[in-house]
């Protein structure tokens, strides 16, 4: 399911022309580069929730925080990770670690396994022109296993955030115990662990407002 799918589902009473705008403002956004990220329906909507939960608490101190979306808490995450990394925040050994513990908590529950199922079937087998034979024939068959709850949530980031990314994976190799991470894999950890906090903290009404803050939003005077 793409972003606009469950962004659609969750919010049917936006218009169709709003939707439509949406879409024709992310094509216009000639430095941004379009993601996919591999998530549980469930983290999403608790994602939708926490926006929910932003927009109450501060509709009338920030009146524009009503267009807030999850794509802008997702970028704003992402951002703030790249900025702490840039000023010196934590060093590569600390990020590194913090890719380690999100790996396993997170990414391996989103990892697509297969199990291999032998089986015997009986095939006609043609012999000669006018011959056929019945044989047995062993094949082996793969099956998925049932991947109903994850989706695949396609969003827009600032070019020049991927690239920094990019480069901080090739410089933390040496500290990465073998692990190969994407830059999806580093936005869906960061996200994640935000609403793992989320879920077992609670709001915070001035982390709340400092997301607003950061996105630009301004207090009604």
């Amino acid at each position: 399911m793409t972003y606009y799918e469950v962004r659609y589902n969750y919010y049917k009473k936006n218009t169709f022309v709003n939707r439509l705008k949406d879409k024709i403002e992310a094509v216009l956004e000639l430095d941004t580069v379009a993601i996919s990220l591999k998530m549980k329906h469930i983290d999403i909507l608790r994602g939708f929730a926490y926006i929910d939960d932003i927009k109450e608490v501060f509709e009338k101190v920030y009146p524009g925080c009503l267009k807030l979306d999850i794509a802008d808490l997702i970028n704003i995450l992402f951002q703030d990770f790249v900025k702490q990394i840039k000023n010196g925040d934590q060093n590569h050994k600390e990020v590194a670690d913090f890719l380690l513990d999100g790996n396993l908590r997170y990414l391996h529950l989103l990892k697509k396994r297969r199990s291999t199922n032998e089986s015997t079937q009986r095939k006609l087998q043609q012999i000669s022109t006018y011959s056929f034979v019945l044989e047995d024939v062993e094949e082996t068959i793969q099956v998925e296993e049932d991947m109903n709850e994850i989706i695949f949530y396609d969003i827009l980031f600032k070019e020049k955030f991927i690239n920094r990314i990019k480069i901080l994976l090739y410089d933390l190799e040496p500290y990465l115990k073998g692990e190969n991470f994407s830059v999806e894999e580093v936005i869906v950890i960061r996200y994640l662990n935000f609403i793992e906090r989320i879920r077992t903290e609670g709001n915070n009404p001035q982390v709340m407002e400092a997301i607003l803050l950061n996105l630009g939003y301004k207090k009604e005077l």
